[in-house]
């Protein structure tokens, strides 16, 4: 298969190992490539280079682990993940010999920082970007085409989309089917309930079936002024400008439209519910906005009946000592009037579309994301849910092997919005994303400072994100409409029950 032919023009195969399909023909066609470094500010990235070898002949095809033909330099912690690097490193290496020991060929070698988006792009942009890399947030790369369509390679292999959450793959597939990223891993929202301040009420525990308006009386009953200042009845998962756009989901309506994403959704059927929902739960001072907040708010300040913690390593590890003394559990999120929804990330595993080597790009980021390996060592180290649906229950017996406290609780709750596709992230705009967020972001501070009413504010926002969108149209190249990704993270509102 010459080069650039074949699977849509993908370029060569990465030699596989002696006795494995195609090894002469694809070996004899590697070009001469060095191994690319990571740039100065240290990318958080995998590069995947060619080393310079002599084109092998038929006889002389098989790689051994002491002829390696490429080098993979690579950093294996994503966003997540914060922990030591000198911890961790040892033991992702020890973790990627059964790799290394299927692909000869290859060779790791860690650069050992933290990403940085604004590095990666830049460094793609000028052409020494990496081959490989993990990041968080989406348009920046689809945006400027910076991403391989992923697709042809997993037809190939035989890796169904369905082993991932089906709303993360929408997240990065567009409507032609172009498949741009794999998850690293897929969260999940449900609530926190303490049960104890229900208890010294006399109130009934809720139940699964309950709507967000019987929530709302709950919090309603629960809130008060305190001897510590104000007691919330609930805290918002959210420490955005503009809450996630799971909760605008659950009302039938979204921040962006779903049919055309160059328009704001907020004016659609649902969305005045929604908006006026979360208002009101502030202006009533039921709840704030909080993230790491909701820690001290849950115990220092016994003011949140209900948080909504997403399931990551650092929720898992502090609620413990957070709770310590308490009772509570882990319950569903309410039924919304439409359909149900929770919110979850948008990390990923990503191919430069520029890579000289996508075949062996391919093999290690199949490793990341498919195999299982890299998954798991991070659910074991640090309680990380997986990106793989049929880890989940592998995922809780890990978590309450190391985890006694939550023996006994509702853990199970994460996994069933995974598996059922309850889970939902939000979109991006068509043309500048990032622009119109913020100016998405700024209507709704209106709305929820009380400068305008949540009617009035829509109409404005709508009005205005529509008119930028429109005149970005002229000058920007669109997304591909299928794609997604995580809203702002500036915090509006409250940011901590002290303030009240």
């Amino acid at each position: 298969m010459a080069e650039g032919s074949g699977r849509g023009g993908r370029g060569p195969r990465w030699a596989p190992p002696s006795g494995s399909r195609g090894a002469s023909e694809d070996a004899a066609k590697f070009s001469r490539r060095q191994a690319l470094r990571a740039s100065a500010a240290g990318l958080a990235a995998v590069a995947v280079s060619q080393a310079v070898v002599a084109a092998p002949s038929v006889a002389a095809a098989a790689l051994t682990p002491a002829d390696p033909t490429t080098t993979v330099v690579w950093n294996p912690l994503c966003s997540y993940f914060s922990f030591s690097p000198k911890v961790a490193l040892p033991l992702i290496a020890d973790a990627t010999g059964p790799f290394l020991s299927k692909h000869p060929g290859l060779r790791l070698k860690s650069a050992g920082v933290m990403l940085n988006t604004g590095a990666t792009v830049a460094s793609i942009l000028a052409g020494a970007g990496p081959d490989v890399f993990p990041d968080n947030s989406v348009s920046p790369y689809t945006s400027q085409h910076m991403v391989l369509d992923l697709a042809p390679y997993m037809s190939q292999d035989n890796v169904p989309a369905s082993l991932f959450a089906t709303s993360q793959m929408a997240k990065f597939t567009s409507p032609l089917g172009q498949v741009f990223m794999l998850p690293s891993y897929t969260g999940a929202t449900a609530l926190i309930v303490n049960e104890s301040l229900l208890d010294e009420a006399g109130l009934t525990y809720p139940q699964p079936d309950w709507t967000y308006l019987q929530w709302t009386s709950l919090f309603r009953s629960m809130a008060r002024k305190t001897t510590k200042g104000l007691r919330y009845g609930t805290t918002l998962f959210d420490a955005y400008t503009a809450p996630s756009a799971f909760y605008f989901h659950g009302f039938g309506a979204s921040l962006v439209s779903e049919s055309n994403p160059s328009r704001c959704g907020l004016d659609q059927a649902g969305g005045l519910e929604c908006t006026t929902w979360i208002y009101e739960l502030l202006h009533d001072n039921l709840a704030f906005f909080a993230d790491g907040g909701q820690f001290a708010a849950m115990k220092s300040y016994g003011e949140g009946l209900v948080v909504a913690p997403h399931v990551w390593q650092q929720r898992l590890f502090l609620w413990p000592g957070v709770l310590s003394g308490t009772k509570w559990d882990f319950y569903p999120m309410p039924v919304w009037p439409v359909r149900p929804a929770s919110f979850t990330n948008s990390d990923f595993w990503a191919i430069n579309a520029s890579t000289k080597v996508p075949e062996a790009a391919w093999e290690l980021l199949k490793w990341l994301t498919v195999d299982g390996t890299y998954s798991r060592l991070f659910m074991r180290f640090g309680l990380t849910p997986p990106n793989l649906k049929s880890l989940w229950p592998e995922w809780e017996s890990v978590v309450l092997s190391v985890a006694p406290i939550y023996r006994g609780k509702n853990l199970g709750v994460f996994g069933q919005y995974v598996l059922a596709d309850h889970v939902y992230p939000g979109r991006d705009f068509a043309y500048q994303s990032d622009t119109a967020r913020s100016f998405l972001s700024a209507g709704m501070s209106q709305i929820w400072s009380g400068t305008v009413t949540p009617e009035l504010g829509i109409r404005q926002t709508v009005q205005r994100v529509n008119a930028f969108e429109t005149a970005a149209a002229a000058t920007s190249k669109p997304l591909p409409s299928g794609l997604i990704d995580q809203f702002p993270q500036a915090p509006t509102g409250k940011t901590s029950g002290a303030s009240g």
